[in-house]
């Protein structure tokens, strides 16, 4: 086993920083290992670590490499401590960290809890762990490390002798001060550091994001989660790069010039120098050019300092690779990444061949007030959104169409490429991103080409996390043309994924295409699938005779308005208690007595399967189909059920609190304390067709009035916000809607407009169901399949002959044939 010594000396410079002189000696070859005998400063950082070793056969991940190791943590409870040391450099440095970070990501604090023991397995003992300092002990290690690596690439002079980049320039005063802190307090712990430097430069093979994989082991997952840190996996980023154009096997390719926009540690930009690498082994460029492309061609801009470092060291370490095994001097530092707000920059930026990125994903009204403040103007001088001021504040749109749009129009060259990953509601939403999914930018309305859309939604690219992801790759200059080449991956290892060579993904992939929801509309959302079933899905389309509702919504007090019976007296007054179970505020269980004049039946989505549905609970409804949104006033409740309104007075804090209501709806809240929402005439009809909002698969049931006790008489079920409906007003009817909603060609056609696994009323808007005609043979015979198919599945028999029968039926009223209404059912699974 090979075994290292490690020596130390101090030394001053101009920048009075602590050096270090590392000799690292083999005492098995007894020959120093790759660089030795180099100065370098025992500055910190880390973010995050690719930490991929690589085989013919693709790619495997060294967990054991990367997990938290002692000196680590010594370090970060150093930096942690020293954050809250009132007077010292570093609580200064900590405060400005605090409130830069604050204008971009918002307050770390005041984001999604963290259990306690999720940071305390790095800190230790500490009695209350603050999230924003451990964030920031993490980043300032990662800052150093960075720092350290650069220094060590350039030959362990000071960054500052070589015509260093601002952004190392403003890194190498705060570096400074953690040194003198950690040489004082963590002394080991920096011989460390120091070793663990000069290992990781005696290293070969493809190059990767060096700090990418260090970040995601020393910060724990429920931790990078609540403060949405997510990173690019390696794969992803070579798979995008390679999708636009820039591959290895194509030197010019690798000459142009390219950049992301939103950079973070530099995932996308150190593939791009991997490409570059494998054309210097293969012969196709020269090491003196390769490194020049990496020093002058390789752009990106990030927001944040220590992001930008990490970058910066990770291309240094890949130049600095090149110059040894081609013997190329003197060393440089990569001076295309800059410390900046992207969205700044305009007119003037720099034009390049190539845009690529994962620019952030945040609802725009999630972002911090001064940003919203700062750049609300682009959206409508971009194109991509019109309204304004209390409009705009409240938007849904995705940060990430901004990134995009402005990175197309102010830094892509006329005919350049671009390649995104993105999510998926910017070309599924059917009330979002509508002007963005014009692909036209400015006032003079240029245009950009979509050419190519991957899904990698079943992927799941990112670890832990199940958001859905796409990539979407064209040209700027072309108008985008449907439909649109459409590739959906299916399930793929991660860990089997190449990070270098030519080798394409390893996974399951087909081929489809994309299309406007609604034809004569180019802000529409988009239809996704197979060829084929598009074709039919243009026959469906049309203005739908019934319109889907949402269901009640309590406003964000399940726990007072959902009911569980425990009787009935003799007088006819209910004996009931509210369910708190999986109730997200606290709320105290009582057992009450009240009138049965506004109790119902409660459908929530877990009570709903194919052709079945089933009430286990009830709910208080104080509102009348009359009344609708305006609930039963407080003078007839007192008249009619007293003992109702007395149950609800004993909550009306909580009620009063409730966050759910919009600025139209605080009306009816002001005047009732106890008033709900989404409640309509539709409400209370006795017969509905019922489905789930959030389902990988549509899912309908046809609900009648239901009894919630022996001795009470059927009365119509109340679906819950998690329940779309439509209300019929006769059981045929709405056997006649829930056949008409389960055929196959209804169904695929669903499947190809949902928004993550969201099916809200929007989607079967556009779907021409026409309305139920007792005349009509075929709408008689749906109804009767429908309602024999609920039978059956009550029964717990077979319904595969009756599905047969449906699809054609359904099919038959868009002229849609038998084979085609198979093929869509095959195609579903």
């Amino acid at each position: 086993m090979e075994r290292h010594q490690i020596r130390l000396v101090r030394d001053t410079g101009r920048s009075q920083s602590v050096r270090v002189r590392c000799w690292v000696v083999s005492t098995m070859s007894g020959q120093c290992a790759e660089g030795c005998g180099r100065d370098f400063d025992l500055r910190s950082s880390a973010t995050k670590v690719s930490g991929h070793e690589h085989s013919a056969s693709g790619a495997h991940y060294d967990r054991d490499r990367w997990r938290m190791r002692p000196h680590q943590g010594d370090i970060i409870c150093a930096l942690y401590e020293a954050s809250s040391d009132d007077g010292g450099a570093l609580r200064a440095d900590f405060d400005q960290w605090a409130h830069e970070v604050a204008a971009v990501r918002g307050e770390l604090d005041r984001k999604k809890k963290v259990p306690p023991a999720q940071l305390k397995s790095v800190l230790g003992a500490v009695d209350e762990p603050d999230l924003s300092r451990f964030v920031y002990s993490v980043e300032r290690y990662m800052l150093a490390r960075a720092y350290r690596l650069i220094v060590c690439c350039v030959g362990g002079d000071d960054p500052l002798d070589h015509a260093a980049p601002p952004v190392v320039e403003k890194a190498a005063p705060i570096v400074r001060e953690i040194d003198a802190l950690l040489d004082r307090l963590v002394p080991g712990a920096q011989k460390a550091e120091a070793l663990e430097i000069a290992a990781l430069l005696s290293e070969d093979g493809p190059f990767a994001d060096l700090f990418q994989s260090e970040f995601m082991h020393l910060v724990p997952r429920q931790v990078r989660h609540a403060i949405g840190s997510y990173y690019t996996p390696q794969w992803l980023a070579r798979h995008v790069i390679r999708s636009a154009g820039y591959r290895c096997e194509d030197a010019e390719s690798l000459r142009k010039s390219i950049i992301d926009p939103a950079c973070g540690s530099g995932v996308f930009l150190v593939a791009a120098a991997e490409e570059i690498r494998q054309a210097v082994v293969a012969g196709s460029i020269d090491s003196h050019e390769a490194i020049h492309i990496i020093d002058t061609k390789i752009h990106g801009i990030d927001v944040e300092l220590v992001p930008c470092l990490l970058t910066i060291a990770s291309l240094t370490f890949a130049s600095s690779r090149l110059r040894r095994e081609g013997r190329v001097t003197p060393p440089t530092i990569p001076r295309g990444i800059s410390h900046a707000d992207s969205l700044e920059e305009r007119e003037g930026a720099t034009r390049v061949d190539l845009v690529v990125g994962n620019p952030p994903w945040v609802n725009w009204e999630y972002m911090p007030a001064e940003y919203r403040k700062k750049h609300s103007a682009l959206w409508p001088a971009l194109g991509i959104f019109g309204a304004t001021g209390r409009v705009m504040g409240y938007s849904k749109e995705d940060i990430s169409a901004l990134f995009v749009a402005h990175a197309i129009h102010f830094r892509l060259a006329g005919d350049g490429s671009f390649g995104f990953v993105l999510p998926e509601s910017l070309l599924k939403s059917a009330s979002n991103h509508r002007d963005f999914r014009r692909f036209e930018l400015g006032q003079l309305k240029e245009p950009f080409q979509v050419s190519l859309v991957e899904d990698f939604v079943e992927a799941k690219p990112f670890e832990g996390v199940s958001n859905r992801t796409i990539v979407i790759l064209g040209q700027n200059g072309l108008r985008t043309a449907f439909p649109v080449p459409f590739r959906k991956w299916g399930k793929l290892d991660r860990m089997l994924q190449p990070t270098t060579g030519s080798g394409a993904l390893n996974g399951p992939v087909s081929e489809g295409m994309a299309q406007l929801a609604s034809a004569d509309d180019a802000s529409s959302s988009w239809s996704t699938g197979a060829a084929a079933g598009m074709e039919v899905h243009r026959r469906l389309d049309g203005a739908n005779a019934y319109k889907a509702r949402t269901g009640l919504f309590t406003g964000g007090a399940n726990a007072v308005f959902h009911l569980r019976l425990n009787g009935r007296r003799e007088d006819g007054l209910l004996k009931v208690e509210n369910v708190v179970e999986r109730a997200r505020r606290v709320v105290p269980q009582v057992e009450a007595v009240i009138e049965p004049r506004h109790v119902y039946p409660f459908l929530r989505g877990r009570d709903v399967s194919q052709w079945r549905s089933q009430a286990e609970l009830a709910v208080l409804l104080p509102h009348t189909a009359d009344s609708k949104m305006a609930a039963v006033s407080i003078s007839d409740l007192r008249e009619s059920a007293p003992r109702t309104l007395a149950y609800l007075e004993q909550f009306r804090g909580i009620l009063g609190e409730r966050k759910g209501f919009s600025a139209w709806e605080e009306k009816y809240r002001a005047t009732d304390f106890y008033a709900c929402q989404r409640v309509g005439e539709y409400t209370f009809a006795d017969w509905k067709v019922v489905w789930r909002y959030i389902a990988k698969v549509f899912t309908t049931a046809v609900v009648g009035p239901v009894t919630i006790d022996a001795n009470c008489a059927p009365q119509p079920a109340i679906p819950n916000e998690k329940l779309m409906l439509i209300a019929c007003s006769s059981p045929e009817e709405a056997y006649y809607v829930g056949g008409v909603l389960a055929g196959s060609v209804v169904v695929e056609h669903v499947h190809s407009r949902m928004v993550s696994t969201q099916i809200s009323p929007s989607i079967v808007a556009k779907i021409g169901v026409p309305r139920w005609d007792p005349s009509s043979s075929v709408h008689r015979q749906i109804s009767e399949v429908c309602a024999e198919g609920h039978r059956r599945v009550a029964a717990e028999d077979d319904v595969t002959s009756l599905l047969d029968e449906l699809d054609d039926l359904v099919a038959s009223l868009w002229d849609v044939s038998s084979a085609e209404a198979r093929a869509a059912r095959q195609r579903l699974g």
